[in-house]
């Protein structure tokens, strides 16, 4: 699912639901709580106008956590450091 933003699809740029105008006013019930992969929450910082500082990884399961460091796309815990514009 990448409608869960006022500000647009999150995440997939081939999504089928890229206008805001196609979520209900009443659905936004539903866009509580998501679990972001790494492109879709920087996706989603840009299009609420932050700059991105910095990102970190971590966790690389089965593999030990070094990987993260190594391969922060797929690290499965995110933290980026972002400044609003």
């Amino acid at each position: 699912m990448t409608n869960f933003s006022n500000k647009g699809s999150i995440g997939n740029p081939f999504a089928l639901w890229k206008s805001n105008s196609l979520i209900r006013k009443d659905q936004f019930s539903w866009l509580h709580k998501r679990l972001f992969s790494y492109f879709g929450l920087i996706d989603l910082l840009k299009k609420h106008n932050f700059n991105i500082v910095s990102i970190k990884t971590a966790g690389y399961y089965p593999l030990p956590s070094f990987f993260a460091k190594v391969d922060r796309i797929h690290g499965h815990w995110i933290t980026i450091k972002a400044r609003k514009k």
